[in-house]
């Protein structure tokens, strides 16, 4: 689980971030993101229940990428806040595939310099 001062909450904060974004899609995912001036990325993931109806699911997902977050944290070269909305494909992905598929958006954008 991400600690709290790495989420992010504040309704100001995804303001800013929805004005003066950058964003990225797969078919499993989109991402708003846009650097900040902390010392720390913070993250947030939203999933509707249009992509996944019982709670159970939803909760299920944000675990897994809060996980990967949390294992790529220390490789990421600079702070940023990030907002993962997911799509309706990422159910079925495994574990494994769901770690692929963010390290391959954190490369490509340079967010991260190795694997």
């Amino acid at each position: 689980m991400l600690a709290k001062k790495y989420r992010l909450t504040a309704k100001k904060d995804f303001q800013h971030l929805y004005k003066n974004r950058k964003s990225y899609q797969t078919e499993f995912f989109f991402v708003k993101y846009l650097a900040n001036t902390l010392d720390h990325s913070r993250f947030a993931v939203v999933i509707s229940k249009k992509v996944a109806a019982r709670a159970v699911d939803r909760n299920k997902n944000k675990r897994r990428i809060k996980a990967v977050l949390q294992h790529y944290y220390q490789a990421m070269s600079c702070p940023v806040d990030m907002v993962f909305y997911i799509k309706k494909d990422m159910k079925e992905l495994s574990f494994a595939d769901i770690q692929k598929v963010i390290a391959i958006f954190l490369k490509s954008q340079g967010l991260i310099t190795t694997l």
